[in-house]
């Protein structure tokens, strides 16, 4: 799921908006200055942030509990069980249908394994202005 989905307790970090647009905050709280969370940068980006922070922004919900929780609600509905997903990423030099979003918003190429429901489900993203 990668950085912004803490899967020990199961929370979701999502991207302030309004007066808070550069900081992250897990979804189930105020969007204040003191639930700002910074010690998830350095890991890599992953699944969530996929979905979460396309190029031209997601418009769900207004305010980050509702957008969080359109989130969780999609996995849940897509995977099931989320803490047991076997979830890979995949290079994006195995396809020139990565070579533009490489430019600009980067490129995302995932596979999914549900073992409750025993399906693999392909995700692949890639943008250019």
């Amino acid at each position: 799921m990668g950085r912004q989905y803490d899967i020990t307790t199961q929370k979701l970090l999502v991207r302030g908006q309004k007066y808070f647009l550069n900081n992250y905050f897990f979804h189930d709280t105020v969007e204040s200055s003191e639930n700002i969370v910074k010690t998830f940068t350095h890991l890599p980006d992953g699944f969530a942030y996929a979905v979460l922070n396309p190029p031209h922004s997601l418009q769900v919900g207004k305010n980050i509990f509702e957008k969080g929780s359109y989130f969780l609600d999609f996995c849940q509905t897509l995977f099931t069980d989320i803490e047991r997903l076997e979830i890979y990423q995949w290079s994006d030099d195995t396809s020139n249908f990565f070579d533009a979003g490489k430019e600009w918003w980067r490129t995302f190429f995932y596979t999914v394994y549900n073992p409750i429901q025993n399906i693999y489900i392909g995700i692949v993203a890639s943008s250019t202005d």
